[in-house]
């Protein structure tokens, strides 16, 4: 994968989600072949989506994936990463995590 020579200005807001939609739409493919794939920063980087490799922009369109429940952090002997959940996954860990917060709040 080549390195990123975007030189725009800094994304925001439409432009990071469209960042977001095309990161994840990137990793699909990998996590389809390899279900247990992390992907770490030099990989994300690797897919040359993030403009200029910007740390700050990559923390920006991750937590957005991690708001989503379509990334999820992980932990491996490379450091830390992301797992990447299908739609239905995420769609999934919405709701439960609706349904538990609403219980708490004592809502329903």
């Amino acid at each position: 994968m080549a390195s990123s020579n975007r030189t725009a200005a800094p994304p925001v807001g439409e432009d990071i989600t469209a960042l977001k939609t095309e990161l994840y739409e990137a990793c699909v493919p990998f996590a389809k072949d390899n279900p247990k794939i992390v992907f770490h920063q030099a990989d994300i980087f690797d897919l040359d989506i993030i403009p200029n490799n910007d740390v700050q922009i990559l923390l920006k369109v991750s937590q957005l994936l991690l708001d989503e429940k379509l990334f999820k952090v992980v932990h491996n002997t490379d450091g830390m990463g992301w797992k990447i959940r299908t739609v239905d996954e995420a769609k999934k860990h919405v709701i439960s995590f609706i349904i538990s917060h609403s219980a708490s709040l004592g809502v329903g």
